[in-house]
């Protein structure tokens, strides 16, 4: 006998291996929706989490967890359709439905996985009002567009100046590259100029003015929104740049260096975490392979003769102090050191062979020194304590006579066995020198009244540098040439307000000596161990922190403090620290520094320029990763609405020129493509961006991003972006309740209309006395039973 299957077994039932029932599992399918759910509304909903997994919502979206979430999803929700749902007109809802989620899903992946977005500057093409020197005037400038004016009385530059754009002309892309501009100055005749950039770009209208056109920036690339770029390559050339896509963006990420990161408060800023890892239960759990940050970070840079690495991430910077640092080309001696005053923390750098700054002096008069000895015994007698708060060395070389002692304002000094006769006539705690190479630095000095029965003239004696001391003659003529009785030596110390010394020398290895005087001229010494505090008085302690000998200057950044951050600033406020060390025969030198990040590499950026290994220049650039526009644009005006009252912008509207590329045109490098005319695919391209209109540029859209607050002409700001997989997405969200609307409104009409069919058919069968089929040659009927 052959077995057949019983007509009323379940349609439902499922066939196949244990991959074929999981994939065709309901529960199964419900299970991923529950997880992408959980997983959207979590990065969606918690910025929190985001930034401490360094994650941007449009990073989020395009991690491979949640793409491998949708692309199992798509998987199950396919074999669904196919093995469990019969393919016929009833079923055609759930089959239009099923088919837009897939759609929607896959053009999600698609857009999320190519998305690419940022922006680029352009700037206005202007006439500027300048001096004759080249230094341009405040609020002097117009945009270059006909009818334009601009006036300003200047009586310093001869009166009321007027500019008036009479025409322009335009090539190519370039919105302006000639103008005709009428100037007016006082009561002189106007007189009409062309100008006609480069070559003819800026002509004088005076002796001490002169007007210039600014043509608009032609801009062949933008730069991207979250993805960092390091510029670098010999000073004065074009950068090279490597993009920095492992580099963190919401949290402080850095390795231990030789600073220690603090806040504007003071506070220490630790580093969250420097490398993707969490403990759980006292166990270390590595969760790189869901985090996408790193550090540090190896950046390549070819060309260069030195291994760049970037060492550490700052998202909030308010500003930089400056310290020193090794690194330098010769010896230079210097020390960082941190006072804790009060409870308060203040840094302290000092140079010892800089004689401006290898001293602070605060209003009470205590004075911070840092010297270098040449020798043991130097290093010694840089230690002795003082006869008292004030101290006097009188040497007379003939007699010769010597003596030290404590002297006060107003005291009288005999010399015993001289006619030498002294006045102390005032003792001045801080006083600013103006000789040569002495400029600005500061020092105690002693004025002393002196008389030896032949002269009589005053001295001004310089307690850190001896040998400035000066005399003034009885004609009052101050003998800078040297001194005027060369037979008296005077030498004055003073720590009426305490003092301190630290001091190195002669060696490296020689450690550091610190020297504090208290009020009475006594001294106390330490040994200057780093990082070890160190009491100076009540309320006052000091450490040293370094002392590098072979002294750079560097730039340490200060932290915004937490309560004060803005999460909407990205990278705006950011710096990166990066070590450089030596390749091959350079494999010895090594050097660190900060980076202060700048929006745009090419506009109001200052690399930081470096001496590397091999004696020359490099320049250093933290900025964006640039992408290629393919294609010119170029900015001919931004136009702004203003609410009525004109306080606020309603809406800004920006009109540009384009020119598009060939799609060959990418093997011509950037900078040699505005002088090729047969790499572009077509005459330029007038078009205009404002609120919820965008313009399609090539194979990318532009959006107005930015303008300017203080005017309404001078530069805009376009998003530039791609839109992969839209179209793909808008189709699926069409077909969803399309689907919906068959199966909720259709398919009961066709069901009711069967179900009819069915049963007339049924009692048709059954007045004619004939048995109605039950199973496979109705299953309308047995369904509707069911």
């Amino acid at each position: 006998m052959s077995s057949t299957t019983p007509p009323t077994e379940k349609a439902g039932k499922r066939k196949g291996g244990p991959l074929l029932r999981l994939l065709t599992s309901v529960w199964f399918g419900i299970v991923l929706l529950t997880l992408i759910l959980a997983y959207a509304c979590i990065f969606s909903a918690m910025p929190q989490v985001r930034g401490a997994l360094e994650l941007t919502e449009m990073a989020a979206f395009s991690h491979w967890l949640f793409a491998a979430l949708v692309f199992l999803f798509c998987v199950v929700l396919a074999t669904t359709t196919w093995v469990r749902i019969r393919w016929n007109v009833k079923n055609a809802g759930v089959l239009i439905v099923h088919t837009g989620l897939l759609l929607l899903t896959g053009g999600s992946i698609w857009y999320f996985g190519t998305k690419i977005e940022g922006d680029v500057l352009l700037i206005s093409p202007r006439i500027e009002l300048l001096t004759a020197d080249g230094k341009e005037l405040r609020n002097g400038a117009m945009l270059a567009e006909k009818g334009q004016r601009w006036a300003n009385t200047m009586p310093a530059l001869g009166g009321r100046v007027e500019l008036e754009v009479l025409e322009t002309r335009g090539a190519g892309v370039e919105p302006v590259v000639s103008a005709d501009v009428k100037v007016a100055i006082g009561d002189a005749a106007p007189q009409t100029l062309t100008l006609t950039a480069p070559d003819a770009g800026t002509q004088p209208i005076s002796d001490r003015l002169t007007v210039r056109l600014s043509p608009a920036t032609v801009e062949r690339t933008f730069y991207d929104r979250f993805v960092a770029a390091l510029y670098f390559g010999p000073a004065g050339t074009d950068l090279q740049h490597a993009a920095l896509s492992a580099l963190p963006l919401h949290r402080e990420r850095y390795v231990d260096g030789p600073e220690v990161i603090r806040d504007a408060n003071n506070r220490a800023s630790p580093s969250k975490r420097n490398w993707p890892h969490v403990r759980l239960a006292g166990l270390t759990i590595p969760t790189g392979w869901f985090e996408t940050w790193r550090m540090p970070i190896d950046v390549p840079t070819p060309g260069l003769p030195f291994d760049v690495q970037i060492t550490g991430y700052l998202p909030y910077v308010r500003g930089f102090d400056t310290v020193a640092a090794e690194g330098g080309a010769e010896l230079n001696p210097a020390v960082n050191l941190r006072f804790r005053i009060s409870g308060r923390d203040e840094d302290v750098l000092l140079f010892a062979r800089d004689p401006r700054e290898s001293i602070v002096l605060d209003q009470s008069g205590l004075g911070v020194e840092y010297l270098w000895a040449e020798s043991d015994a130097q290093r010694e007698e840089w230690q002795k304590p003082l006869a008292g708060p004030h101290e006097l060395t009188i040497e007379i070389k003939d007699p010769p006579v010597s003596q030290t002692l404590a002297v006060e304002a107003g005291q009288k000094i005999s010399v015993p066995g001289t006619t030498y006769e002294l006045t102390v006539d005032q003792l001045l705690p801080d006083w600013p020198l103006m000789t040569p190479g002495f400029e600005n630095a500061r020092s105690p000095v002693a004025r002393v009244r002196v008389s030896n029965g032949e002269k009589s003239y005053d001295r001004t004696v310089v307690q850190r540098f001896p040998q400035l001391s000066q005399d003034i003659d009885e004609q009052g003529m101050r003998r800078r040439e040297g001194p005027y009785d060369p037979n008296l030596v005077l030498r004055y110390r003073t720590s009426a307000a305490g003092w301190i010394r630290v001091i190195g020398g002669p060696a490296p290895e020689s450690g550091y000596a610190v020297a504090v005087w208290d009020t009475r001229g006594g001294v106390q010494k330490h040994t200057g161990a780093f990082g070890a505090s160190i009491a100076v008085s009540p309320g006052l302690a000091m450490t040293l922190v370094s002392a590098p000998i072979r002294a750079q200057r560097a730039m340490v950044p200060v932290v915004e403090p937490l309560e004060t951050r803005r999460p909407d600033f990205e990278r705006q406020k950011s710096a990166i620290r990066v070590k450089l060390t030596g390749r091959k025969e350079f494999s010895g030198w090594s050097q660190s520094l900060w980076l202060q990040f700048f929006s745009y590499p090419t506009v109001d950026a200052t690399p930081s320029v470096v001496r590397g290994p091999d004696g020359r220049e490099y320049s250093l650039l933290y900025s964006r990763q640039e992408h290629d526009l393919g294609g010119e644009l170029a900015l001919r005006r931004l136009r702004v609405n203003f609410f009525p009252g004109r306080r606020s912008a309603e809406s800004w509207h920006s009109g540009f020129l384009t020119a598009v590329y060939k799609p060959d045109a990418e093997r011509v490098p950037a900078h040699l493509r505005s002088s090729r005319s047969d790499l572009f695919a077509g005459a330029a391209v007038a078009g205009e961006v404002y609120t919820n209109q965008t313009h399609t540029f090539g194979r990318w859209t532009l959006f107005q991003s930015g303008a300017p607050s203080n005017d309404d002409w001078s530069w805009s700001s376009l998003g530039v972006g791609n839109r992969e997989g839209i179209w793909t997405m808008v189709l699926g969200c069409i077909l969803v309740p399309v689907g919906c609307i068959y199966a909720f409104y259709i398919k009961p009409v066709i069901v009711r209309r069967r179900k009819a069919e069915a049963l007339a058919e049924a009692f048709r069968r059954e007045a004619s006395g004939r048995k109605a089929p039950v199973g496979a040659n109705n299953k309308d009927l047995v369904e509707v039973g069911s």
